[in-house]
């Protein structure tokens, strides 16, 4: 499924993470000068999951989320996808970001956690998030 986005911006990494009772699918766009973390959570197992808590994880000293930095579910039946958005914001330009969704949740009273992490990524406050090329003159 194509993700047809209405915010445009620019995507920064992907990542997934599969086991035999979860999968998650992780996205990191560059929005307007923000980024956008779009997880989305699907339940593999035979068994529902239950008391999900969905939480971007960033270092709080380089990134300040605008709004809520996840989200809780009561429950997720088998073959049931849910999907959320988080958005974040530099505080700071910095090197080296990792971003990363943790995802809590029970399966038949067992506890699970699964953390997926993005590539670390350099991103300037003002401008892109990507390296450029520096031009340097000849003197």
């Amino acid at each position: 499924s194509k993700n047809t986005d209405s915010h445009g911006g620019i995507p920064i990494a992907t990542q997934e993470l599969a086991t035999e009772l979860i999968h998650i699918n992780t996205q990191l766009t560059h929005v307007k000068g923000r980024m956008r973390l779009d997880g989305q959570i699907f339940n593999n197992g035979t068994q529902p999951l239950e008391k999900i808590k969905i939480t971007a994880c960033f270092n709080r000293a380089d990134i300040s989320s605008i709004g809520p930095s996840g989200d809780t579910l009561h429950y997720l039946l088998p073959g049931q996808s849910y999907e959320v958005s988080i958005w974040l914001e530099a505080r700071v330009s910095a090197e080296d970001i990792i971003i990363g969704l943790k995802v809590r949740a029970k399966s038949n009273g067992e506890s699970l956690k699964n953390t997926v992490y993005l590539e670390p990524f350099d991103l300037k406050l003002k401008g892109r998030p990507y390296q450029t090329e520096r031009q340097y003159s000849q003197s």
